[in-house]
């Protein structure tokens, strides 16, 4: 036998103690020694203590049963756990499960070139004479000697076949055995310690597609039933003779179990019971082969696994044959982990935590008789199981000795509805009930009447006879107060980590990470999606449309496009295209066909051969920072070192009271709706945050809230803790809520102004997203010849009912591999912010305001020998702004640095060559009386800081 698994929990726990101290940690005291006595329970005296029995730390209570308890035995005892339970338990909590290691469970692996004799597709087997112990065991503890020979089931030494001209020969080992089921025509080979999952099973021979395991035993035992039958009819007939009551005999089985996988069906018929099992456990049971079997057995149950795929599997097949009996295994089996370290989910596992095939010290006498107990127990709890199996027909034919009549089980109607995906949400925080239809990924909110309306319709479509019909509309059971009992479902819509976000599509559930996009047709790891948030639309993943050059560049900021297939790719291009105008209207061609067909070829084109190098890559920069804030949004995931809200503006200069728009800002954010629960909220209203409930559509469920079109002075500090801690909302009618920072939404801003000028933490929350004025409005005020807009552009409307499912899908392939982006950027703590320098030139503007601007521009003018290159004394300069004295000095320094970096004219402010610096500002005194100044340097101008000359 192979190493006990108690033996290594109590080596891994210094031989038990570490068990003991889990449940008993008052038996070690204030000196970390142990206590000589210590108490279990309330009592005047201590009465128990911890000692060494053979090498094993024990407890012995002797206000109890005073007997030496094993580690084991207190697990079991504090716990209520069978002996097998306890062992996994502690086995999973110390970390010495046995688990699957591919360096020790590997076969001996031979190929050679084949013979003339063995065509392609010829095989041969060297079966063993009779199973190992170890053999047995890792089938299941029920299974035996007898269950394998009865089912064909073997272990081989080794097996070999041939494929395109080579023979492999795949050789057992004691840590690698090899099962075999001989279904006649082929042969079904179990490798069941493979590392990888994909060769656990091989084919020898032609498989029949429609083959069912167990099928022929079944047929056989049917046989032997009839016949066993008809002994015991000429019984009851001659019983009946002599004026006795007479038997009717059942011309089927009891039952057959349609069981998931070989060790299931092993361990099933090792209770007792008839196993069936098809190739794998989403195989189709096609009409016929089930009315083969129905011909054979009252009731037919299915015992599936617990995980998802067999959940799913299980319910189609409990909807396609509504009698089959669905048998439902203990929901806490999935507490212990097998040895893949993957939650227990089947048949086998279970009949493994209920029985042990032995245990340490015990004789062989001992070890029957317990055996022989935990199967007459693993059998009773079995058959319990069989007894509270439901079946989707929900009405029963009743006989009342009178006449027939259908009533509705209301049982088997609850398990109906649960099949068909069916079920209630409850809010802990206020017990709201929602009820919901779960349909693969997609959870859908409903009423009451949704399901009344679904049970109608499936009778008519079922074609169910008029009088279980007319019970179906007359019964009351059919309404709330059974619907109340529906059971309570708790999916799992968190989509995304810090390494990954799930994206739902109509036909697709896609998950993308740094360096991987996966697909999958149903649930991800068990995490759902509200319908409204499904994109309707299709996925197909194609090449993408650009990669990012992290080795030549690994701040990111190149990037390969590789197509342009993407309407969204190409708006983004174009409102990146800061220098347009340079480059199509400064640098355009004087012949008109040149100029079209630059135009033509360059359309979306981020970097035209006219611009400089400097300018294709400031205007590259731009892109990539779409392309990363792009990703940004598409996240859900928040990290308080990357909580940002992004200020979506435009690039263009303009005067104080001037504002652009119509660039596309919040069309980028438009299209993100697609995937994001995002709600919006108007940015130009100047009160906007004197109303307490404008979040009032704010949940746990917002990905992102939108400020469209902020203000100029818009109100940013309201927001300022939303960006980095967690959301208050206010809500009409109930009580405000508490978001937590990690489900609340991102917050996103679009203005056609710059950011707020505040401080470096004002900064830091914020990632900045610049837009190009390429598509513009043009009007009286402005020197555009004509407005663009986006459509005028692509030459039709895009994301209209018109639009082709081929662009969706580019366009979905495109934002995937912006959020693939991102996560990369993320990996490696990178941010990338656009090139800010006119955007740095529009806060200082806004900071300035244009009073004092126009002041400065005249004070300061270039050639001014009274302001410029010389000490002014600072209060005298501020008087001259200022007469009234309104304005704090700070307020004044704060505008005269804003314009000072604007004037191109002007070098520096308070130049640190200049003599008399204290405290970063300019003191000197001057007769005695001491004084702040400042000195305007400009280009190409030698420092004069003489105080006589000073003003």
């Amino acid at each position: 036998m192979k190493e006990d698994l108690l033996k290594k929990i109590y080596d891994a726990t210094d031989n038990g103690l570490d068990i003991i101290l889990y449940y008993y940690p008052q038996a070690k005291g204030p000196d970390g020694n142990l206590r000589k006595t210590f108490k279990i329970r309330p009592e005047r005296t201590a009465s128990a203590s911890v000692v060494m029995i053979h090498g094993v730390w024990r407890v012995t209570d002797f206000g109890d049963t005073g007997k030496a308890l094993q580690p084991v035995n207190v697990c079991m005892k504090e716990e209520g756990k069978e002996f097998r339970e306890a062992l996994l338990t502690l086995a999973q909590r110390y970390g010495v499960s046995p688990t699957i290691n591919a360096a020790v469970n590997r076969a001996k692996v031979e190929k050679t070139d084949a013979t003339p004799e063995q065509k392609e597709g010829w095989y041969e087997v060297k079966v063993k004479e009779k199973m190992t112990e170890d053999e047995l065991e890792l089938l299941g503890p029920l299974v035996t000697q007898e269950v394998c020979d009865k089912y064909s089931y073997f272990a081989l030494e080794w097996y070999r076949f041939t494929k395109d001209r080579k023979t492999v020969t795949v050789t057992a080992n004691d840590d690698y055995p090899i099962f075999m089921h001989d279904c006649g025509e082929f042969k079904k080979i179990y490798q069941p310690l493979a590392a990888d999952k994909a060769y656990r099973f091989r084919y020898l021979g032609k498989k029949a597609a429609d083959y069912i395991n167990g099928l022929d035993e079944l047929k056989k035992a049917h046989e032997k039933w009839l016949k066993q039958q008809g002994d015991d009819q000429e019984l009851d007939e001659a019983a009946g003779d002599a004026g006795e009551t007479r038997k009717k005999k059942s011309k089927k089985l009891p039952e057959a179990v349609l069981c998931s996988g070989e060790r299931d069906a092993l361990n099933t018929a090792g209770l007792g019971y008839l196993p069936l099992w098809l190739n794998s456990e989403t195989a189709d049971l096609d009409p016929a082969a089930y009315a083969e079997i129905m011909k054979r057995v009252d009731i037919l149950y299915n015992l599936p696994d617990m995980d998802n795929t067999g959940a799913k599997a299980a319910a189609e097949l409990a909807k396609k044959y509504i009698d089959i009996r669905t048998i439902e295994l203990p929901r806490e089996l999935t507490g212990y982990m097998d040895n893949r370290g993957k939650p227990r989910k089947d048949m086998r596992d279970w009949v493994d935590t209920q029985i042990s095939t032995s245990r340490p010290g015990e004789s062989e006498e001992t070890r029957k008789e317990r055996f022989k107990r935990e199967k007459e127990k693993t059998i009773r709890k079995f058959k319990e199981m069989l007894e509270v199996a439901k079946p989707c027909r929900f009405w029963e034919k009743v006989n009342d000795g009178k006449k027939i009549r259908y009533e509705i089980n209301t049982l088997y109607l609850l398990y109906f509805l649960k099949v068909h995906g069916f079920g209630k949400i409850v809010d802990p925080d206020n017990d709201v009930v929602t009820y919901v239809h779960i349909d693969g990924f997609k959870v859908k909110l409903i009423s009451t009447r949704n399901i009344q309306d679904f049970i109608i319709e499936w009778a008519e479509k079922r074609k169910l006879n008029v009088g279980i019909q007319n019970l179906i509309l007359n019964s009351t059971r059919i309404g709330n107060g059974v619907f109340e009992k529906i059971e309570s479902v708790n999916p799992d819509f968190t989509s995304f980590d810090e390494n990954s976000q799930t994206i739902f599509f109509r036909n697709r559930v896609v998950k993308v990470k740094a360096d991987s996009i996966e697909e999958s047709t149903g649930p991800q790891n068990g995490v759902y999606a509200m319908e409204k948030t499904v994109c309707p639309h299709d996925f197909k993943r194609i090449e993408p449309a650009f990669t990012a050059d992290w080795e030549t560049n690994p701040g990111s900021f190149s990037i390969k496009t590789n197509h342009i297939r993407s309407h969204y790719f190409r708006f983004l291009i174009n409102a990146s295209r800061i220098y347009w105008r340079e480059e199509l209207e400064d640098r355009a061609s004087r012949e008109p066909a040149k100029e079209e067909a630059y135009r033509k070829e360059h359309h979306w084109d981020i970097a035209g051969p006219r611009l400089t190098e400097e300018e294709q890559m400031e205007q590259q920069r731009h892109l990539v920072n779409k392309l990363f804030a792009v990703g940004y949004m598409m996240h859900s995931y928040k990290s308080l070192a990357k909580a940002w809200g992004l200020w979506v503006m435009e690039n263009k200069i303009t005067e104080e009271d001037e504002s652009g728009g119509g660039s596309g800002k919040t069309f980028m954010i438009r299209f993100l709706k697609n995937f994001k629960n995002t709600e919006t909220v108007n940015g130009r209203d100047k009160k906007l945050t004197e109303n307490n409930f404008f979040m009032d559509r704010v949940t746990e469920r917002t990905d992102l809230l939108l400020i469209d079109d902020a203000v100029k002075y818009f109100n940013f500090n309201y927001f300022y803790s939303m960006i980095t801690d967690n959301m208050v909302v206010n809500y009409k009618n109930a009580r405000s809520k508490e978001i937590p920072f990690a489900l609340s939404p991102k917050i996103v801003f679009t203005s056609n102004f710059p950011p707020p000028a505040g401080d470096g933490s004002t900064a830091r929350r914020l990632l900045n997203c610049v837009f190009s004025d390429w598509y513009h409005q043009a009007t009286a005020e402005n020197d555009y010849e004509e407005t663009v807009r986006i459509a005028d552009d692509f030459g039709y409307e895009l994301y209209n009912a018109a639009y082709k499912e081929e662009w969706w899908n580019e366009d979905f392939n495109f934002a995937a591999d912006c959020l693939q982006f991102y996560l990369q950027c993320s990996k490696r703590n990178i941010m990338l912010q656009p090139p800010m320098e006119n955007v740095d030139r529009r806060m200082r503007n806004q900071t300035m305001g244009e009073d004092f601007k126009e002041w400065a521009e005249a004070y300061f003018a270039p050639g001014n020998q009274i302001h410029l290159d010389r000490l002014l004394t600072k209060s005298a300069v501020k008087e001259d702004y200022d007469p009234k004295g309104k304005m704090t000095m700070k307020g004044f320094t704060k505008r005269l640095r804003a314009f000072c970096a604007n004037a191109e004219h002007i070098e520096a402010l308070n130049p640190e060559e200049c003599k008399g610096w204290y405290k970063g500002r300019l003191i000197r005194t001057m007769y005695g009386d001491t004084k702040e100044f400042i000195y305007i340097k400009t280009h190409g101008t030698p420092i004069n800081d003489d105080i006589d000359n000073s003003i």
